[in-house]
């Protein structure tokens, strides 16, 4: 890969409380602009294919400090820590 920077790709993945796929869905979904919004690149998100209580998350980075710096930023901003931070943590 002569010229071309590796990105480094982190991969969340959420294992749901039983019967609160639909509630983490939607909170989900609340908080993903607020991401987006915060300058972080996501590649992909979605429910699993084969478990359907488990949810993933696919972020990408130039590297480990951007990674460190924009987490940092958006998990203590008061968007995520007064938003639909609770009902994804619980």
């Amino acid at each position: 890969m002569l010229g071309h920077r590796m990105k480094l790709i982190e991969i969340r993945t959420y294992k749901i409380k039983p019967g609160h796929s639909e509630q983490f869905v939607f909170a989900f979904q609340r908080a993903l602009p607020l991401v987006l919004e915060s300058g972080m690149d996501v590649v992909a998100t979605g429910r699993s294919s084969h478990e359907h209580e488990s949810y993933y998350l696919i972020r990408s980075y130039n590297d480990r400090a951007q990674l460190e710096e924009q987490q940092n930023d958006f998990y203590s901003s008061d968007a995520w820590r007064k938003g639909p931070r609770e009902p994804l943590i619980e």
